[in-house]
């Protein structure tokens, strides 16, 4: 059942597991920059222990308990630092930017198959080569021949405005431009800890 917000039970349900998941993330950033991060685990701790709590909030707490965990690690290592600042910036950004590759990944998952079968009965009406298709996609093409041909293919199918591809598209296109990002941040990231870059 859809609600006002146009989303359904499930979605309104992941939707509230994310913010949760993001809120005791920035609240252990939150808790690393002011010093209180021993108390913050304290606290995540008793959570995900706590049998009062739905068991996603549990799963939650020790996810935040962990990655605190990873966040003070780098902190105590770079601490005395001149680019201390810089180190934990990055640190930061590269951590979120591969929890977010990672839930591109299950929702690429979980429309990849109703996409499949659009782009099937997709080239059964169109008389269209059935070697085109969404797994094409995750695959390097040769000859600029093949591309061309499969660039064409994919603007008739984005034509066709068929949500799910639509979406499955979309969510490739999010993750690899971010994947990119990623691989910018990790670079910096190296630089930024080589001892060799900063006292």
């Amino acid at each position: 059942m859809a609600h006002k917000d146009g989303l359904t039970t499930e979605e309104r349900n992941k939707k509230a597991d994310l913010m949760e998941r993001n809120s005791f993330y920035n609240l252990g950033v939150q808790s690393i920059e002011t010093g209180t991060s021993a108390n913050f685990k304290k606290s995540l701790s008793m959570l995900s222990r706590n049998e009062k709590v739905s068991g996603e909030t549990r799963a939650n707490a020790a996810l935040g308990l962990a990655k605190l965990s990873q966040l003070e690690d780098i902190s105590e290592k770079h601490k005395n630092k001149v680019n201390y600042p810089s180190i934990m910036d990055l640190s930061i950004r590269e951590n979120l930017n591969n929890e977010t590759i990672n839930d591109l990944d299950t929702k690429i998952e979980s429309v990849k198959k109703v996409a499949d079968l659009e782009v099937q009965k997709f080239n059964k009406q169109n008389n269209l080569n059935e070697d085109f298709n969404l797994d094409k996609l995750l695959s390097k093409i040769e000859s600029e021949e093949e591309q061309g041909e499969y660039n064409n293919y994919l603007a008739q199918l984005r034509k066709e405005d068929i949500p799910e591809v639509n979406q499955y598209l979309d969510l490739l296109l999010n993750k690899e431009l971010l994947e990119k990002e990623n691989n910018e941040v990790s670079k910096k990231l190296r630089y930024e800890t080589n001892p060799n870059n900063a006292e």
